[in-house]
């Protein structure tokens, strides 16, 4: 139903949901049950909602990008069918830094943590000498008119 509904052929479905075709045979033709890698696939690359796949229960696409974890507490991320190009490509992106992330020591992850937010107190105080630089020029402005 899901190949049909998106106007593929079952070679193309199995190309872009990174499944190779003979596995993807093998679940049409109900000879062995997919794996939870392939199903973590077929959510991420196909946006498959799984509860319908696996009960026939609710929508067969997810409605909206959403996020996920999959084996070993790894994120994925779903794109709408509505996603732009380029709202793919963002969401390619965060998945590949939540792997990366994931097979980063607990050593780097605090030292990144901490780097982030010595990164987002700079911003804030950054912000800060905007906004009283802003009320600095105004003040001159008056006073000196």
């Amino acid at each position: 139903m899901v190949i049909e509904s998106l106007n593929m052929t079952t070679a193309e479905f199995a190309r872009k949901s990174d499944l190779s075709y003979r596995t993807l045979q093998s679940y049409l033709r109900a000879e062995r049950m997919p794996t939870g890698d392939n199903l973590a696939k077929l959510y991420a690359r196909m946006n498959i909602n799984l509860i319908w796949l696996l009960t026939g229960e609710g929508e067969m696409f997810v409605p909206k990008t959403t996020t996920f974890l999959g084996g070993k507490g790894r994120l994925f991320f779903a794109p709408a069918k509505e996603a732009t190009k380029e709202d793919e490509e963002k969401l390619g992106v965060l998945e590949k830094i939540c792997l990366m992330l994931d097979d980063m020591p607990k050593e780097q992850l605090y030292d990144l943590a901490k780097h982030i937010e010595d990164k987002k107190q700079a911003l804030e105080d950054k912000k800060r000498l905007i906004e009283l630089e802003k009320k600095f020029a105004e003040i001159l402005k008056k006073d000196c008119g």
